[in-house]
């Protein structure tokens, strides 16, 4: 028997779990991680999906939103404030820590002890940033000719980059490893000189905090974030890691 769900998604899932869940009458248990119906790719399904946060948000037992953005987000659906808590994103501080660089990992990718690596880590969307690291990466090649960018991961906007690299002429510099198993995460961000989150700042963004801070926080990595706002209450400069 089940006695309880903890529900992601809406706009796949949230109205099927929520009607078999009052079925069986099991409780359901929201995470907020994202504002959903912005990252919905077609315009006209935007409202359906917002439509359907509303419903879905409103019939759970409670809602654990990772910022405290996103709880005044879920509060203006007209969830009560007592129903939503705040869980920031949590990281395994023992599988995530400082140590040594795995070379032989690196050289999958031809990248040698003696390139200043820097990494990108994650789910690779449009609003990554990662077009503009990569249009200014000639310049930074010009100073520091044994610069890489390594990107771990894979998304929809993987093959745009990959023909930008081409088009400019880092194809060889900025390297893509695809998705890769979780348990190799920790070695790639210990093998990085610096680890980077460039997303761009817009209303998907805004309320977010992306996890993949605190494993590089939790591995000692110095760490170049774009400014979120979601995420300052947490991690808000240079005293927090």
């Amino acid at each position: 028997p089940v006695d309880a769900i903890l529900l992601y998604g809406v706009p796949t899932v949230g109205l099927q779990v929520w009607a078999a869940a009052r079925r069986f009458d099991v409780p359901v248990f929201f995470r907020s991680i994202d504002v959903l119906h912005r990252l919905v790719p077609h315009p006209f399904l935007v409202t359906p999906t917002k439509l359907l946060e509303q419903f879905v948000y409103k019939r759970v037992r409670a809602i654990t939103c990772v910022t405290y953005h996103l709880k005044k987000y879920v509060e203006s659906f007209g969830v009560p404030e007592e129903r939503i808590e705040v869980l920031p994103s949590g990281v395994d501080r023992d599988m995530f820590s400082p140590g040594a660089p795995n070379h032989e990992l690196m050289a999958r990718w031809q990248i040698a002890p003696s390139h200043r690596l820097i990494l990108f880590m994650g789910t690779v969307y449009t609003f990554s940033g990662l077009d503009q690291v990569i249009r200014d990466f000639p310049a930074l090649l010009a100073r520091h000719p044994n610069a890489r960018l390594l990107i771990v991961g894979e998304g929809d906007d993987t093959d745009r980059l990959k023909a930008l690299c081409r088009e400019i002429g880092v194809r060889d510099e900025v390297v893509f490893t695809g998705l890769q198993p979780y348990e190799l995460l920790p070695d790639f961000i210990r093998s990085a000189d610096v680890c980077i989150n460039p997303f761009e700042l817009n209303s998907i963004t805004r309320d977010i905090l992306p996890t993949k801070l605190f494993q590089y926080l939790s591995c000692a990595k110095p760490v170049l974030a774009t400014e979120l706002p979601g995420t300052l209450p947490f991690l808000s400069g240079e005293e927090q890691g």
